[in-house]
């Protein structure tokens, strides 16, 4: 829904609304990483299941913010080697 509000306010891609959509995104695909994917395969904490039960929010919690400021670092990093690269002079 959030990239359809960009598409319709015709909004840049620096806006707000796209980091919001990309952190959803990131944060949907960490609960479905560490919470049911771990699960389905076996990859909890075999000691202490109870302990893995209730501590794989905070997991998935930990991988966004993890992924995220990954994203953002290689996203901004990325744009500025891409102007940098374009605004070399040609010799």
């Amino acid at each position: 829904m959030l990239v359809g509000v960009v598409v319709w306010r015709n909004l840049g891609p620096g806006h707000w609304v796209n980091y919001i959509a990309t952190f959803t995104f990131v944060a949907g695909y960490a609960v479905a990483r560490t919470g049911i994917w771990a699960e389905a395969a076996g990859d909890a904490e075999p000691d202490n299941p109870s302990d893995w039960r209730d501590s794989w929010l905070w997991g998935a919690a930990e991988r966004t913010v993890n992924w995220f400021g990954s994203f953002m670092i290689i996203s901004v990093l990325g744009a500025k080697l891409v102007d940098h690269i374009e605004n070399f002079p040609r010799t």
